[in-house]
């Protein structure tokens, strides 16, 4: 009687969407009032990252926690964006906050709200650090009570953890993967990482070599998606150390250079701290995720024959919402569903004559795209 009462007030629910009102999903917010010991290790030694909180806005995201063996806040970033040459999805950076003044002896908890995908640290119930990936640029900021250092590390811990040869798991052919790049813009500049497919040709061509492995023939002057793709990530901290963002760009256009493309992290890292610096960011990016919680947020309510029992449609309620949650973060999913983006194929530019032409007749195609792998921890 039970089941049936749930699945008629889920299906009605689910019918129509929740007004902005209503549809209030820090009810369903994810408390860890104590520690794990972090970020857990593999039979390789590897961290894990098991224990940590997925945030994101659809195309970047992050695994975020705090280390208490190091002390440190700890957001592993990735980006759907982030392929190598070797046709695989990598991690863009290890971002590090060390939050020295952090008195460990009292209570540490760790909150994961839904309704603005923000995560928590706090310590004897006081805010010491809030995370946020903003939805409407691809930034991670980090504001903390107390001024605090930051550092960005280049961490590939998934198939394409190396560098020269390497075979992925869906392939029988090596190919060659370039290292990835770490430094500074200047002296007092934002510090940058970044992986820069330099390895896109010949038999090392993985989007041609797969196609002629299936036997699909290539189409005229096709040209790798992933050749010269650069992805990367540059950290700015306030000058008072209360703020750290973390800027996240791919380029894509196929003609990056490495000093083209490590002017253009440390400006965007420039650009990202003098958004975050106001209030403007953070309202816009809560905004957005009210509306979204507005169009995908429903509320179960249950009772059985004897009077009633609210815990089982409380249960039903925040397991769809963090289910929703994650769908959103990992792509961006609109109402009806979630959406798939096909690859983009570039073509040798057209003459200068027929540039117009081509322009006029060439159908647009969006950036290559992939859910971001938020919550299976990477392994080594």
């Amino acid at each position: 009687m039970l089941l049936a009462v749930v699945t008629a007030t889920l299906l009605a629910s689910a019918s129509s969407s929740a007004s902005a009102a209503d549809a209030n999903a820090s009810q369903y917010a994810v408390h860890w009032p104590t520690l794990l010991p972090e970020p857990g290790k593999n039979k390789g030694g590897g961290a894990t990252y098991l224990n940590s909180m997925p945030l994101g806005n659809g195309h970047v995201a992050a695994n975020v926690l705090f280390d208490s063996g190091s002390g440190k806040l700890v957001a592993l970033i990735a980006s759907s964006s982030a392929w190598a040459e070797s046709g695989e999805l990598m991690k863009v950076a290890l971002l590090e906050v060390n939050l020295y003044d952090l008195d460990r002896s009292k209570p540490i908890a760790q909150t994961l709200d839904p309704q603005t995908a923000t995560f928590t640290l706090s310590s004897d119930g006081k805010a010491v650090a809030t995370v946020y990936i903003d939805a409407n640029s691809d930034t991670l900021v980090v504001t903390k009570a107390a001024a605090a250092a930051a550092t960005l590390a280049a961490l590939r811990v998934d198939a394409a953890s190396g560098v020269g040869a390497v075979t992925p798991s869906f392939s029988c052919q090596p190919y060659t993967v370039s290292k990835d790049v770490a430094g500074s813009a200047g002296p007092n500049g934002p510090l940058f990482v970044y992986h820069r497919n330099a390895n896109c040709s010949g038999p090392n061509d993985y989007m041609a070599t797969t196609l002629a492995d299936e036997n699909i023939p290539s189409p005229s002057g096709f040209i790798d998606p992933l050749k010269l793709r650069a992805t990367g990530a540059a950290v700015a901290t306030s000058s008072d150390g209360g703020t750290t963002v973390v800027a996240v760009l791919t380029d894509d256009s196929g003609s990056s250079t490495a000093t083209g493309f490590e002017a253009v992290l440390a400006e965007a890292a420039a650009n990202a701290m003098v958004g975050a610096s106001g209030a403007a960011m953070k309202q816009a990016h809560e905004a957005w995720w009210a509306a979204k919680w507005a169009g995908h947020y429903i509320h179960v309510s249950t009772q059985d024959s004897g009077g009633g029992n609210a815990s089982d449609g409380a249960r039903l309620s925040k397991m769809y919402a963090l289910e929703r949650y994650t769908q959103i973060i990992q792509a961006r999913i609109p109402k009806s569903g979630v959406t798939y983006t096909p690859i983009k194929v570039r073509t040798p530019a057209a003459p200068a004559a027929d540039a117009a032409a081509a322009a006029a007749t060439a159908p647009s195609a969006p950036a290559p795209s992939a859910p971001a792998d938020l919550l299976s921890p990477p392994h080594s």
